[in-house]
């Protein structure tokens, strides 16, 4: 265990890293700002990472659950779970087979919820962000993908509504990531996937029925789960969910392809009625030195809508274009900004741009002024 303590106890005092990749016959690594670098020289065997994942699962559960967790490891191939760092922080860790034997990746979870005005949304498109999760009704996505940091834009906009409003907000993950500390008569009750409910299903069926103002969806993965959620979005509540897609339009699509084609147009009409947001996020190296978030902000304003029901999705790019003055931003709008301002280089705005046609176009455009143009990626 006191090797195990150290390795996490190094991790967790670095400020700098963000994940722990422990793996057997493989030395440890850590992840540095979008880097991955060797933490220590010294291979883990495979049977000192068998014990690891038993201390790990310990740290969270008593003995017949960590049991429980083992068996499901072996038959499932992977387990995810959430622990307390050895300095109290916590930590989000997905354990899994790999070549006849396991890897363990750990994610820090930040101890204090960061505010979200600190984030990085411009102005305009956080007092949206604040003013849609201040509704009565509603569906707001956040997507991205892994690492992106859509848990952390969840947990700041709901401790804006804990700081703000007197609320009841229920949520429903795998696993429980930021613990919040209640706030005036804002109330949370916070479902893990396992301990606490069988799946996200089963949890927002249980959740309808606890009076919750708002509902948090770790996130959606099937019908059921995205049927509930609109269905909750009808009767009077705001949902909040993630999704592991890149664009406004990939997100809807990916909703619609969780039902049969035979329930298709019926879902299209809730979809349009209910979606209020889709927020797309990435987080991209600067120019100096960390990562800051780029983003892509469309609402679902009545021309939107209409696409959404008639499943036109091809034209929500140009529509976003279009609505501009209402707030919504392009993923490669945004980008083409972050160059213009220098914050990131034209070579990571295209690394990161879901069209990268579009952004070379837009940063030639920006560049005809100053005489440079971009060939292959670069400014000459």
């Amino acid at each position: 265990m006191n090797e195990l303590v150290s390795l996490l106890k190094e991790f967790e005092e670095n400020p700098n890293a963000s994940d722990l990749h422990l793996g057997g016959g493989k030395p440890p690594k850590i992840r540095y700002n979008s880097n991955l670098k060797i933490m220590r020289d010294e291979i883990i065997d495979k049977e000192k990472i068998k014990e690891f994942i038993h201390q790990i699962i310990g740290l969270r559960f008593d003995k017949d659950e960590v049991d429980k967790k083992m068996k499901e490891l072996k038959e499932l191939g992977q387990i995810d779970l959430s622990i307390e760092l050895p300095g109290n922080n916590r930590s989000r860790v997905n354990i899994a087979k790999s070549l006849g034997t396991y890897a363990i990746v750990m994610r820090k979870i930040p101890q204090i919820i960061p505010s979200v005005e600190t984030l990085g949304f411009q102005p305009s498109h956080l007092e949206l962000l604040k003013k849609n999760v201040a509704l009565k009704e509603g569906i707001i996505l956040i997507t991205g993908q892994t690492g992106s940091g859509k848990s952390t834009t969840l947990a700041a906009l709901l401790n804006h509504v804990n700081k703000t409003y007197d609320k009841n907000i229920v949520t429903i993950e795998d696993p429980v990531e930021f613990i919040f500390d209640e706030e005036g008569a804002t109330s949370f009750i916070q479902k893990e996937v396992g301990p606490d409910t069988k799946d996200f299903a089963s949890g927002l069926r249980a959740a309808l029925r606890e009076d919750p103002d708002i509902i948090m969806i770790g996130e959606i993965r099937d019908e059921e789960t995205a049927m509930k959620a609109m269905e909750a979005a009808q009767t009077g509540h705001i949902v909040l969910a993630t999704l592991h897609t890149n664009s406004a339009a990939d997100t809807v699509s990916r909703v619609l392809g969780m039902f049969p084609e035979s329930k298709e147009g019926q879902i299209r009409e809730i979809l349009a009625s209910t979606l209020k947001v889709v927020l797309s996020q990435k987080l991209a190296p600067r120019i100096t030195s960390g990562r800051i978030l780029v983003y892509e902000l469309m609402l679902n304003n009545q021309p939107i809508s209409n696409l959404i029901a008639s499943g036109n999705y091809s034209n929500i790019q140009r529509t976003m274009l279009a609505g501009r003055e209402e707030g919504m931003i392009t993923m490669e709008n945004n980008l083409a900004h972050l160059v213009k301002e220098q914050i990131i280089t034209p070579q990571i705005a295209l690394e990161y741009a879901n069209l990268k046609k579009d952004l070379e176009r837009k940063i030639e455009i920006e560049n005809d002024s100053n005489m440079n143009t971009l060939v292959g990626g670069k400014l000459v």
